[in-house]
């Protein structure tokens, strides 16, 4: 999908024109996720709440975004890169979640990231590099 490839802002402009909906620019992230993710392991958790969040308008109109895994997340598993934490499932949002749900954006997953920030590289994250 050309979504794929688009910068944030053309996205954006893209959703405020009525050109796209944020549930198809979601599902475009999720259908990109599952095709590359196996071999990438930039996400810890996929969202599948993200398409229904999509339908909901807001001002950020249902943008794509990713949190680090080290960043509470309500009703989406939350491992900080550690498998210590792999049942842990928040229920709060941080408050930048808070504020970027309320904005519109959609999350659609959780970053990998080295086991509870100890690095830089992902190199040392229990769900791979």
């Amino acid at each position: 999908s050309d979504l794929i490839q688009a910068s944030l802002a053309e996205i954006r402009a893209r959703l405020a024109g009525g050109d796209v909906s944020a549930e198809a620019v979601a599902k475009a992230c999720l259908d990109r996720i599952a095709e590359t993710e196996p071999s990438i392991h930039a996400l810890i958790t996929v969202r599948e709440q993200a398409l229904e969040e999509a339908r909901a308008p807001k001002p950020l109109g249902g943008v794509p975004v990713t949190v680090k895994d080290a960043i509470v997340t309500k009703g989406t598993r939350t491992t900080a890169g550690s498998k210590i934490l792999g049942g842990f499932n928040p229920f709060y949002d941080a408050f930048v979640v808070e504020r970027l749900k309320e904005a519109g954006a959609v999350i659609v997953g959780k970053n990998n990231m080295d086991e509870f920030a100890m690095g830089s590289s992902t190199e040392n994250s229990a769900f791979g590099p």
